[in-house]
């Protein structure tokens, strides 16, 4: 369940590549590389991305690799 959550979230990280905005002029904006540009630059992007990390699953395999070196 974790992973397909984890799934979700990286695939809304792709969507905001591709996601129109209304810049400070009102205007809509569907360029992608400027929206690609603008979703990089923001605190949303990082804060997606920190989300997404299966942290459980980088540290059990962490712990394991450790408890490996442990035996030798």
């Amino acid at each position: 369940m974790d992973s397909l959550i984890d799934l979700i979230f990286i695939f809304d990280i792709c969507l905001n590549f591709r996601t129109t905005f209304i810049n400070n002029a009102g205007e809509s904006v569907t360029d992608s590389y400027v929206i690609g540009c603008t979703y990089l630059r923001s605190k949303q992007f990082y804060m997606d991305v920190l989300s997404s990390v299966p942290f459980s699953e980088l540290l059990s395999i962490d712990i394991l690799k450790f408890l490996g070196i442990l035996k030798v």
